[in-house]
């Protein structure tokens, strides 16, 4: 939709923001880390920093919202949006505090029958990494509900996601 185009528009300047600012200001969030960003690597040209905001009830029930979807061309049920915290005190208080193993999902997580593929980002970059069923069944219900927060510690073997727990 035209307010997908926007918001990967906003969120390819709030990267080229950070960077431009990391040597005075140090990344909160959606940030883990303070290296490079990830989306800057190569292979990583389509993709962007983006999370879904949960519209209110009324979205849904509501005529009056449905005519200001129509007339302003967005699709009130998904709503991506990209944001940036930066802080100019010393990384200790900032990022670097995160346990270890601790990622930031970006994007929808794509369901599939038995295991989920989820966009993550970390100091190493953004990877696409394998969630099993198995491995957390209850977890995986809340992602098929789309109930879960973007802020997780991961252990990994490789691209599987062996456990996790939300932060």
């Amino acid at each position: 939709t035209h307010s997908t185009a926007e918001a990967r528009s906003a969120s390819q300047r709030l990267v080229q923001a950070r960077e431009k600012l990391r040597a005075t200001f140090h990344p909160v969030a959606p940030c883990t880390h303070c290296e490079g960003c990830g989306l800057l690597a190569p292979g990583h040209e389509q993709d962007w920093c983006h999370f879904f905001a949960t519209p209110p009830s009324e979205v849904y029930t509501d005529g009056e919202w449905v005519r200001f979807g129509r007339e302003m061309g967005i699709d009130l049920r998904s709503l991506p949006l990209s944001y940036l915290v930066l802080d100019r005190r010393a990384p200790a208080s900032a990022s670097s505090s995160l346990p270890d193993g601790t990622v930031r999902v970006v994007g929808r997580h794509r369901l599939y029958k038995g295991h989920a593929q989820l966009d993550a980002c970390d100091a190493s970059g953004v990877h696409e990494r394998r969630f099993t069923k198995r491995t957390d069944p209850a977890f995986f219900r809340a992602m098929n509900k789309h109930r879960t927060g973007t802020l997780q510690q991961w252990t990994l073997d490789g691209n599987e996601v062996t456990s996790l727990k939300e932060l």
